[in-house]
């Protein structure tokens, strides 16, 4: 998917962008689910797509 950005799966980060002092948790494999369908996303693993994004 084009142009995905951190507050699909965090919400809305103004806060964070402002103080830089907030901490976002770990996306679960669940909420990952949401957007990464079978159809969205065949190939989906929760550990290979984390590692990749994680920060």
């Amino acid at each position: 998917m084009k142009n995905v950005q951190c507050g699909m799966c965090h919400g809305a980060g103004g806060e964070h962008v402002e103080t830089q002092n907030i901490t976002f948790k770990i996306i679960s494999q669940a909420a990952g689910l949401t957007c990464h369908t079978s159809d969205n996303s065949p190939d989906f693993d929760y550990n290979t797509y984390y590692s990749k994004i994680k920060h």
